[in-house]
């Protein structure tokens, strides 16, 4: 089983012919996604440009889960996301 995406190996069982219909022509469905260009002006950024924007938006998102009326504190894992998260409330 692939627990991310949902599929099992049944190994050589039979799932009889309404099932094998389900499934093609769910897979016929999901092949055709069609995604929307995003624009020119976002193709055109630099990579410092992105770099501020995410910079900005994880500040704002920081703000506001630090609004509180008792102390907060951030845990560390050791982990990249939480040592970006702590530097961000220090400054």
């Amino acid at each position: 089983m692939c627990g991310i995406c949902g599929l099992y190996d049944l190994g050589n069982s039979d799932l009889g012919d309404g099932c094998e219909e389900i499934v093609r022509t769910m897979v016929a469905q999901l092949s055709h996604l069609d995604f929307p260009n995003q624009g020119d002006e976002d193709n055109k950024k630099s990579e410092a440009a992105w770099a501020e924007e995410v910079e900005d938006a994880l500040v704002a998102s920081v703000r506001l889960r630090l609004r509180a009326d008792v102390p907060v504190g951030v845990y560390l894992s050791g982990g990249l996301d939480s040592s970006i998260t702590a530097s961000i409330v220090k400054n």
